[in-house]
């Protein structure tokens, strides 16, 4: 299964749903971090670099980024939705500790 990102499309922000497959460890932490009302994002900049963002709904409505990486759009994309799931865990853990 893959982990499912909203991409916003250039000029206008246009939604599109991507899916990056990162195997079945992946799988599961993108699974945990969607339980936590986590969401995934993912851009291609006007510099050509890839933005990609976890942000969890907070109880007010409003959107805490958890994690954002920004990398150039090539080979090293999917070690950077690694580096995201992975930091974004660490961050939901550190909020949920206080």
């Amino acid at each position: 299964m893959a982990i499912e990102f909203t991409q916003y499309i250039l000029p206008n922000g246009r939604k599109k749903l991507i899916k990056i497959d990162r195997g079945p460890a992946y799988d599961k932490k993108a699974s945990a971090l969607r339980k936590a009302k986590c969401r995934f994002e993912a851009e291609i900049l006007r510099t050509g670099e890839v933005s990609f963002t976890c942000e969890q709904e907070e109880s007010d409505g409003n959107w805490l980024t958890l994690s954002i990486e920004v990398v150039p759009n090539g080979p090293g994309i999917l070690e950077a939705v690694d580096r995201l799931i992975d930091n974004a865990l660490k961050k939901l853990k550190k909020v949920a500790n206080g």
